[in-house]
């Protein structure tokens, strides 16, 4: 894993790498089940809020 970032900066620039529909430019719900692109373990900088619900172990997430 490299130290490059993903910048996602926006709602619209999340859900077009997500693959998810474009509904609003500025919120989105998603089920990370369906997205269309797979996460590799990888560093993305957000420059929105999110609010995550998980379930289970299987699924981790971290502040750096």
């Amino acid at each position: 894993m490299g130290n490059d970032f993903i910048y996602l900066n926006s709602i619209e620039t999340y859900c077009e790498y997500c693959g998810f529909e474009i509904k609003h430019p500025l919120v989105a719900v998603v089920n990370m089940a369906e997205a269309k692109r797979n996460y590799p373990e990888c560093k993305l900088n957000y420059g929105f809020y999110a609010l995550w619900l998980k379930q289970g172990v299987a699924c981790s997430l971290c502040c750096r």
